[in-house]
C-alpha cells in the first residue's frame, strides 16, 4: 500500500511546496519539461509535485500514515490554504492498495477527511 500527496497546476511554486507541506518531494516536474528530463518521455502538461514515499507495509497501516500527513498539514494550515487558493492548483492524496493478501480492515477517520477537504485535497483510492 502506498500513499502519495500530489499537486498539479501551472502556478504550483515547485521550489516552495516541500517546505509548505513539510513533505519530501519524490517527483518535481515543470510544465513543458520532459518527464525524468529525458527526451524519450513525454513533456509535463502542467507542473507536478509528488511525495510518494509512504509505504504502509513498512510503517503500520493507512490510518497511521494518513494521520502523519494530516498532522503535517495541520501545522502549516494557513500556508497550505494560501497555496491551494492560487489559480489552477489541484491537490490529491492518492492511496493505492491491494485487496490480496488482505491485512485486515483499513480505516480513514472523519478528522482525516475533514482536514483534506478543508485544504481542498481530493482523495483518490485505488484498490487492486
Amino acid at each position: 500500500m502506498i500513499i502519495s500527496v500530489n499537486l498539479y497546476g501551472d502556478s504550483v511554486p515547485l521550489d516552495r511546496v516541500e517546505s509548505i507541506l513539510g513533505l519530501k518531494a519524490d517527483i518535481i516536474g515543470k510544465k513543458g519539461e520532459h518527464i525524468k528530463n529525458n527526451p524519450k518521455y513525454a513533456k509535463y502538461k502542467t507542473s507536478t509535485w509528488c511525495s510518494k514515499n509512504f509505504n504502509s507495509e513498512e510503517k503500520g497501516g493507512i490510518h497511521k500514515l494518513l494521520e502523519n500527513i494530516c498532522d503535517k498539514m495541520r501545522k502549516n494550515k494557513s500556508q497550505i490554504k494560501a497555496l491551494m487558493n492560487l489559480e489552477d492548483i489541484r491537490g490529491k492524496v492518492y492511496i493505492s492498495m491491494s485487496m490480496y493478501p488482505t491485512h485486515g480492515r483499513e480505516e480513514i477517520s472523519f478528522e482525516q477527511l475533514a482536514i483534506l477537504a478543508e485544504l481542498k485535497f481530493n482523495l483518490c483510492l485505488d484498490v487492486l
